[in-house]
């Protein structure tokens, strides 16, 4: 029978540099917690500042009765200290070379450790974090949420805090890098982010007052403060629309994160690309009707078996909350539809091809203006040429696929079930006067729809009986 074992923090693999540093914080914390009688800690015996060691501060060993119970405790402490050492390395043969060397001394091998493997930092290393604190963004890396703004400053100062002490960065560069993501992340915030960003000195809104240290300086405190309460406002009241972080897209030879401009760029060269490549290329695997309940998370209202033929996942937060707003949106509209089974499909159009299931940013055609009634007699043009070919060749009039659900003709932009309230319909007197004498036209048409109504209302409701009637997830499970 084997016994699996619980290991406090991540395990040491032998990497210098870094990855031993990163170990090291892990090791330090956990020995912060254990303390005995003495009033010492394990991380202080490793610093050798506990109750009779030799560093700065640490206190000495009381006379008297008490002073052969604190040297068997600091005896504990060196023991089990390098038990939790070794039981943290998965290096077979670092393990050997502590037990052959340093047996039952934590103090000694933490020492060893350090010299060996704490590496000074070299330039590939500082290229490397520059790297890094280059491409951390708020989308990829926290996510949008009520806190993203606290998230990402403290993300900013563990980053930070990893450098070397003489090339970190100061409070002006990480004010500036949190005011460029928030800028980056939201066009709600963009003009507010930026014109902080591009303020001078004296004319800042959040800087440090005169008289105190670094006067003159940009508040990084007070500036995390502020947004995070704007920004925390405007995800409650669904200006930002939420999401969890997002795929980095690293561009081909290239191993940095692009900005969301040059995200679409490239996302619409590598679609055109992949097109001429391969007959079979999808920019993602899953169907574009997963991607539905990121409306319904923003507070959008759906029927059930909703489908749709766009991604949702990638049209920005921004979007996605004045799609739920009914604003305006910049690069397409957002329209919905019901089919010949009520089937309800909902999609957004580009305002630039008028093509459905992307936005102009994204659109790989020309940008040159199309009206709506030059693109419709286009299409009907082309169905009319495919049922021509269909009925020459005596197939499918709509060619090889059959016709997806939520796409069956006709379509309408109401249910069948749909009727006006009768009380929203006018009165034969109220329109007689703005329609110029055709009072029998209206009286008969209200009273046809007082029939239908009265029909509707009359039916009796049943049960759902078939697949149509559910959520294509609950059909996948």
């Amino acid at each position: 029978m084997t016994t699996e074992i619980k290991y406090d923090f991540e395990r040491f693999d032998g990497r210098p540099g870094e990855p031993y540093r990163e170990w090291r914080i892990g090791l330090m914390n956990f020995c912060s917690t254990k303390a005995d009688e003495s009033g010492s800690s394990w991380a202080d015996h490793l610093l050798d500042i506990d109750m009779g060691g030799a560093g700065p501060g640490a206190p000495a060993i009381p006379p008297g009765a008490q002073s052969l119970k604190m040297i068997r405790l600091r005896l504990a402490r060196c023991k089990n200290t390098y038990g939790a050492i070794v039981k943290h390395i998965s290096d077979s043969d670092l393990v050997k070379i502590l037990a052959t060397n340093f047996f039952g001394n934590g103090q000694l091998a933490l020492n060893y450790l350090n010299t060996m493997f704490d590496t000074p930092v070299r330039r590939q290393d500082l290229r490397e974090l520059d790297k890094k604190w280059i491409e951390t963004n708020i989308l990829n890396d926290v996510g949008v949420n009520e806190d993203s703004v606290m998230n990402f400053a403290k993300l900013l100062t563990r980053l930070n805090g990893e450098r070397p002490a003489a090339n970190r960065h100061s409070d002006n560069e990480m004010t500036e890098k949190l005011l460029e993501c928030i800028a980056d992340s939201s066009r709600h915030f963009h003009e507010l982010a930026m014109t902080e960003y591009n303020a001078l000195p004296g004319s800042r809104k959040f800087e440090v007052p005169a008289g105190l240290p670094n006067a003159g300086s940009r508040d990084f405190i007070g500036c995390v403060d502020h947004y995070q309460r704007l920004w925390r406002s405007a995800v409650k009241s669904r200006m930002i629309a939420t999401m969890p972080p997002q795929k980095r897209i690293i561009s081909p030879g290239s191993s940095r994160t692009q900005s969301a401009d040059a995200i679409e760029a490239y996302a619409v060269k590598s679609f055109n690309a992949g097109a001429r490549r391969s007959p079979t290329n999808t920019r993602n695997t899953s169907p574009p009707f997963h991607s539905i309940h990121i409306l319904r998370q923003a507070g959008l209202k759906l029927d059930k078996g909703t489908t749709t033929t766009t991604n949702f996942e990638e049209v920005p937060p921004d979007d996605i909350a004045m799609i739920v707003k009914g604003g305006k949106t910049d690069g397409f509209d957002f329209e919905t539809c019901y089919d010949a089974n009520d089937r309800r499909s909902v999609d957004i159009i580009c305002d630039c091809c008028r093509g459905v299931g992307h936005m102009r940013r994204q659109c790989p055609s020309p940008k040159q203006y199309r009206s709506f009634g030059y693109v419709i007699k286009l299409l009907e043009l082309a169905r009319n040429r495919t049922e021509q070919r269909a009925q020459q060749n005596k197939g499918p009039t709509s060619g090889r696929r059959p016709i997806p659900r939520g796409q069956r003709f006709p379509s309408r932009s109401q249910p069948n079930s749909f009727q006006p309230s009768p009380r929203s319909a006018n009165s034969s007197y109220d329109t007689g006067g703005r329609s110029g004498g055709n009072e029998c036209n209206v009286a008969r048409e209200l009273s046809k729809s007082a029939s239908k109504t009265i029909m509707t209302e009359g039916e009796v409701k049943s049960m759902p009986v078939s697949l149509d009637d559910f959520f294509e997830d609950e059909i996948l499970s």
